[in-house]
């Protein structure tokens, strides 16, 4: 029983895994296309325009904000009564947040006031 098991989540991982490159795969594809296809996509969702410019801010913050954070989740008792899995969504969606934080008040500010400095 505990093989079967075993080989049941080894498949599963290997079609997650295929999946994920297949996906991986399509992006490559779909960025090497015509810039009038990309732009459309990315245009028409403006959600997805505003995680791209806030990404850079998303990438310098969540380091600093994780490590901060699992040292505070250290000193606390909370881990006990919490499970993993909602832990590691719970601090995720806190790091995302915190870039995009990030970026509403300091980058995009930043950037507005500096755009004619440079021109």
């Amino acid at each position: 029983m505990g093989i079967t098991v075993a080989k049941n989540e080894f498949s599963m991982n290997i079609l997650f895994s295929d999946m994920l490159y297949g996906f991986a795969s399509f992006l490559i594809v779909l960025g090497g296309g015509t810039s009038e296809i990309v732009e459309g996509f990315f245009v028409k969702r403006k959600a997805l325009r505003f995680f791209g410019d806030a990404s850079y801010s998303i990438y310098l913050i969540h380091y600093p904000f994780l490590s901060v954070l699992v040292k505070f989740l250290a000193h606390t008792s909370i881990m006990r009564f919490i499970p993993g899995t909602a832990v590691f969504l719970l601090m995720t969606l806190l790091a995302f947040s915190s870039g995009i934080l990030f970026y509403v008040l300091v980058e995009k500010p930043l950037l507005s006031k500096l755009q004619g400095s440079f021109a």
